[in-house]
């Protein structure tokens, strides 16, 4: 996991953000969605990481069967640590 601030201290905008998002799955081996709504912000980074050639884990709900569909594998929550030691 990468905790990244790419950015000095400021309000962030909605195109810092994607700009961010977009760096930190240039640089993951794969990429986990919990959800993203067909055509949502999310929904497009997701697809681009597909397109990359990079996998897209998204957690197995119907409200993900789409974007299933269209190349992200689904990711079962039961398969999550109930804890994390760090």
């Amino acid at each position: 996991m990468i905790i990244a601030r790419p950015f000095r201290p400021s309000t962030p905008t909605q195109a810092m953000a994607l700009q961010r998002n977009r760096a930190l799955c240039a640089r993951a081996d794969s990429v986990l969605v919990a959800h993203a709504a067909p055509g949502s912000r999310t929904a497009v980074l997701a697809q681009d990481v597909l397109e990359w050639g990079k996998p897209v884990f998204v957690v197995d709900h119907p409200a993900n069967g789409w974007l299933v569909r269209t190349g992200a594998r689904p990711y079962a929550l039961q398969t999550v640590p109930s804890h994390t030691t760090m």
